[in-house]
């Protein structure tokens, strides 16, 4: 092309990837139908070009953005010219860029004039993907028992469904309606990226749209670059720390890594950080470099934040040892890896370069159902207490028992005594469960007690709040109304990890945080107690009063 680009093409096709990943987004979460994509937005949606190069890195969770980057490359190498129009390829494994087998990542290639240009990418948590228990199965003993292994796949050929290859799939799914359901919304955002990128070469020609796209990742290296050569030279170190593998409760696991700033380039290393473990708690190489890139991305300035690519990366490098948390092997448990220790490679990477820019530091987040405690006695070190993913690690199995019966125990209650009196007896039930967990010794047998108390009355307490909320308003206030009463659920869901964290942190023992912990709940109870107190009837008693919109 000997026509050289402008400014105001470059920047309109720029900004143009942006917007078409957005709208991919968009239409997805309007058409599916499972709240893990509706609701919570558990998905990561790019486009990159027919190198596997990512020309736009959205809004998302860090190490899912540029993961998917491995199947792009893996759909080259494993079909070759095999790859046509209309064509949708599926994978979950970890060879494919999946960061765990409950993620789905739907690729689409993109042609333009009759030539591979681009591929859009989708990828969502689901509702279900087999294995030996519903759900992620933390408790899984393999890692062909965490669920149903899909290798790269075309489940769509030519713009038709590939049914010999995806009935195999829906076979191994315990929802296999809501799961076609499901993969025509991803697969229906992917027509919208391939209507729009086709366009965008019809209006431009292909060969312009190309070159931009090159200059982007040029500039966006260059923009990164400039950024890091004002940061001090230098070396820094963080480590962070859980307080179980997901399977020995008595077994912690720390991340640990060291960055070096040097001219325009970052380099972290995560070699000291502690072996894979037999838990459900590893993750790969490819989503520990995107989370160095993801959360580097936050310290580069505002301005670039909707600028970066490809060329992003190119100044951030990482090392890491095979066969440990962040680099596990192939057959590792990752079940549970996305949530603990991806949550405790982003804080190591956050510090880390809190470090080098002070006046830009984040501060750790709130990971599972607990807090993080910043600091142990020196800079740089951080450890949580995670009672849901890790600390409750083999007990997990039996927590559905628990909350269940729980959460029917707390609706009949409440129909029963009132939501006031259920209240005070769910308080007294939290007491109880705090003299267990921390007082009595602490064993195999007062640990089944605690979670037992814990996790019953949790589930009673939420079913209590539902119920009294239902019974009083009817089904249509009641979105309304459990709005209302959803915010005093949060009071209780952020102060009591706070005061767990602390009473960690000052004690450095379990028994007084779930003490900590147990009264913190019992506080949460106390809430819900006075704010019904207005409104509560009695049991039997037909509500007198309905919520006005």
């Amino acid at each position: 092309m000997n026509k050289p680009l402008d400014s105001v093409t470059i920047t309109t096709v720029w900004s143009y990837f942006w917007r078409v990943c957005r709208e991919m987004r968009e239409t997805v979460e309007r058409t599916a139908t499972n709240v893990l994509i509706v609701t919570l937005h558990d998905l990561a949606y790019t486009i990159y070009d027919a190198d596997g190069n990512a020309l736009a890195v959205p809004e998302g969770i860090p190490h899912r953005l540029l993961s998917p980057k491995l199947g792009v490359k893996h759909i080259r190498e494993k079909f070759g010219d095999d790859i046509h129009p209309g064509d949708v390829f599926l994978a979950n494994t970890p060879d494919d860029g999946a960061a765990h087998l409950p993620d789905w990542v739907y690729i689409r290639p993109v042609f333009c004039g009759g030539e591979l240009t681009f591929f859009a990418v989708m990828g969502v948590h689901v509702a279900d993907n087999g294995g030996a228990q519903p759900g992620s199965n933390f408790m899984s003993f393999d890692n062909i028992s965490e669920g149903f292994n899909i290798p790269l796949s075309r489940i769509v050929k030519g713009g038709e469904w590939n049914n010999e290859v995806f009935d195999v799939i829906m076979a191994n799914n315990r929802l296999p309606d809501l799961m076609r359901r499901e993969s025509s919304a991803c697969i229906g955002s992917l027509a919208i990226g391939n209507r729009r990128l086709t366009e965008l070469c019809e209006k431009y020609g292909r060969e312009t749209v190309v070159a931009c796209t090159r200059e982007m990742m040029d500039r966006a290296e260059a923009a990164v670059r400039k950024q890091i050569e004002s940061w001090p030279d230098g070396t820094w170190y963080a480590e962070a720390s859980a307080d179980s593998d997901g399977k020995d409760l008595t077994k912690p696991i720390t991340v640990r890594a060291s960055l070096t700033v040097k001219g325009s380039d970052l380099y972290f290393d995560f070699s000291d950080t502690d072996p894979e473990t037999d838990g459900m708690l590893n993750i790969h190489d490819y989503m520990t470099y995107s989370d160095c890139c993801c959360n580097s991305f936050l310290f580069f300035g505002r301005e670039l934040l909707t600028y970066h690519n490809e060329g992003s990366c190119r100044p951030i490098h990482m090392k890491t040892r095979p066969g440990t948390l962040v680099d596990a092997s192939r057959t590792a448990k990752i079940a549970a890896g996305v949530a603990l220790t991806g949550g405790l490679v982003n804080e190591v990477i956050q510090n880390l370069l809190s470090q080098v820019l002070p006046e830009k530091a984040i501060a750790p987040y709130s990971r599972q159902v607990t807090s993080n405690i910043i600091t142990m006695g020196r800079p740089g070190v951080f450890v949580s207490f995670s009672a849901s993913a890790s600390a409750a690690g083999k007990w997990m199995k039996l927590l559905p028992f628990f909350a269940v019966p729980g959460s029917i125990f707390g609706g009949w209650l409440d129909q029963k005594v009132g939501t006031r009196r259920a209240g005070l007896m769910m308080g007294v039930g939290y007491i109880i469960s705090g003299v267990c967990g921390g007082f009595l010794p602490y064993n195999s047998v007062t640990n089944v007690i605690f979670v037992f108390m814990f996790f019953f009355m949790t589930g009673s307490n939420a079913n209590m709040v539902m119920s009294h909320v239902m019974s009083l308003y009817g089904p249509r206030d009641y979105p309304v109304i459990w709005g209302r009463s959803a915010v005093i659920m949060q009071i209780f869901t952020v102060t009591a990890p706070i005061i767990l964290s602390t009473s960690l942190r000052l004690t450095n023992g379990y028994r007084s945080a779930y003490a900590a912990f147990a009264i913190a709940s019992l506080v949460g109870t106390i809430l819900i107690f006075f704010s019904a107190s207005r409104i509560d009837k009695e049991p039997g008693e037909k509500p007198t009063a309905q919520y006005k919109a």
